[in-house]
């Protein structure tokens, strides 16, 4: 998909593409970007940055840099799936 066609106010000034991870070779890029779900990227970055790629990853898998504040997490969120989180919109 065209980023201009999801974002009409580019139209004109950029002629980027959006790409689906699982079936693009990002290894081909200069930077990837990921805004994609949770272990998308995690599982993708270590091959891209092995082959000299650039990765920012806007998603969640590398905010925190402490493992044991992420451990904490992901346990909060499998053990309470219904909790606040279920209320979100």
């Amino acid at each position: 998909m065209p980023v201009a066609e999801m974002f009409p106010s580019l139209r004109g000034t950029v002629d980027l593409c959006f790409s689906d991870p699982a079936t693009t070779d990002l290894g081909a890029c200069n930077v990837v970007f990921f805004a994609t779900p949770t272990g998308v990227a995690m599982e993708q970055a270590p091959g891209l940055l092995q082959r000299g790629v650039k990765v920012i990853d806007l998603a969640a898998d590398f905010r925190l840099k402490n493992v044991a504040a992420l451990s904490v997490l992901l346990i909060f969120l499998f053990i309470r799936p219904g909790g606040i989180l279920g209320e979100a919109k």
